[in-house]
Order: C-alpha cells, then structure tokens, then sequence
C-alpha cells in the first residue's frame, strides 16, 4: 500500500528562475514500519542556450525510515538537455544513488530522443 502526491510549477517566461517540482510519497510494508520518499527538481529552460534546458534532481534513495543506525541515504542527478533541430535533442546526465551501508552508485548517460 502506498500513496504519492507530486506538484510542480512553472515560471511564466524562462529565465533565471526555475522551474519547480517535487513529490512525497509513503508507503505502508507488510513489516509495518511506514516508508517516506520525496524528490525536489529543479530545471531551467533556455539555460546557457536558447532552447535548451538545465536541470537538477535530489531526493530520496531509499524509503526513509524511523530507525537507529539509518542513514537516510539521497539520490542525485544533473542533466543537460541540448536542441540540436526542432525535433532532435541529446541530453547528458550523472546521477549518484547513496546506499545505506554500502558503497555509492554512480553512473552517467546520454539520451538522444527524437520527435516526430
């Protein structure tokens, strides 16, 4: 059993005030112990670029739990997306995933998407 609820907004012209989003989600496991999970995004459009957009994502690695000896892990990513034609752009990301008791995830990718 679980619930989410995600908002985001939007500024009227773009610029150097992001765009905003985040969620909250919790979840009740079979052990009973109640999980939270947010995020917080934020990305800006026309960034460096006019068409082309730069964003940032944080929030939670794992469902954050009430117990001693937790820590909480976060997850982060950066991407960069970039307008090659009006229906063609690539965008690069990295993204790091903290793990509780274990050595962080770390990774990168590029995303070619294609509109038709």
């Amino acid at each position: 059993d679980a619930l989410g609820l995600s908002a985001f907004w939007t500024p009227s012209e773009a610029g150097a005030v992001p765009s905003i989003s985040g969620g909250f989600g919790v979840e009740n496991p079979d052990d009973g112990d109640d999980e939270f999970t947010w995020t917080v995004g934020l990305q800006w459009s026309d960034a460096f670029v006019a068409g082309n957009t730069l964003g940032f994502g944080i929030g939670s690695a794992e469902g954050w739990q009430d117990k001693s000896g937790y820590d909480d892990p976060l997850a982060y990513e950066v991407w960069y997306e970039m307008a090659i034609s009006d229906n063609i752009s690539v965008t690069p990301a990295a993204f790091v995933v903290e793990k509780d008791g274990a050595d962080d995830v770390s990774g990168a990718l590029v995303k070619t998407t294609f509109r038709f």
